[in-house]
């Protein structure tokens, strides 16, 4: 039970060695396991006189630029 609090309380502090150890846990996590990529690194949004008439003025909804990526 105290070894529980203990980790509790470490996790909570969120101290530099703690959040240290989780860095390199997730970075390893990520090289045994990484995520599948489903596009380019990059993404190109075009914004030109026909995509303001077919979506509004610029700046768009974030709801927008997400359905347009």
């Amino acid at each position: 039970m105290a070894l529980l609090a203990i980790c509790v309380l470490l996790i909570g502090l969120e101290s530099a060695p703690v959040v240290a150890l989780r860095d390199v846990l997730f970075d390893g996590y990520q090289k045994l396991m990484p995520r599948p990529r489903n596009s380019a690194p990059a993404v190109i949004v075009d914004i030109d006189e026909r995509s303001l008439d077919a979506r509004g003025q610029w700046p768009w909804p974030r709801t927008v630029t997400a359905d347009l990526v």
